[in-house]
Order: structure tokens, then sequence, then C-alpha cells
């Protein structure tokens, strides 16, 4: 029996983002805008999402933690 592959990455919604990061939807656009933060990847017109390692990362990076 072959063994269930992992998924190369986890895509998580906003509303994920928000509670992961602690900061507020306009904080996270402003530092989009200010390339300071990973950009949303659209899935279709209404659907965007982030890449949740590109997420983590930046929270390490501003958290200090290696």
């Amino acid at each position: 029996m072959s063994k269930p592959q992992k998924p190369l990455f986890r895509v998580i919604r906003l509303p994920t983002v928000l509670a992961k990061t602690g900061v507020s939807r306009t904080t996270i656009r402003r530092l989009i805008k200010s390339r300071d933060f990973p950009p949303a990847h659209k899935l279709s017109e209404r659907a965007s999402v982030w890449n949740e390692a590109e997420v983590d990362s930046w929270l390490k990076a501003r958290l200090g933690v290696a």
C-alpha cells in the first residue's frame, strides 16, 4: 500500500492570515502594497489565497525567530 503524499504547500484564506498575524485586514493590504508582506494568489475573480509557508516565514522574520 502506498503512503499518502504530503501536499507541496498549503494555502490559507484571509481569515486565517488575520488570525495568524494578529493584524487587521487594512494593515495586511497596506503591507502588501508596500511589498512588506507576501501577496495573495488569485484562484478566481473572487478567491484569493496565501501560501502558508510564506506567511509563516514573514512571521518568523518579524519575531526574530530562527
